[in-house]
């Protein structure tokens, strides 16, 4: 059971920087769109 909480505890540490982390790479796509859709306008 101990470890069964150590593991949860692992997940909701990763989970938080795992959003961040696609929030992130969504974020640099929807930039690099509208910059390409910019330059080539």
């Amino acid at each position: 059971m101990r470890l069964f909480i150590i593991m949860l505890g692992g997940i909701f540490n990763v989970l938080p920087a795992a959003l961040i982390f696609l929030a992130v790479i969504t974020h640099l796509q929807t930039f690099y769109r509208l910059y390409n859709a910019q330059r080539l306008s």
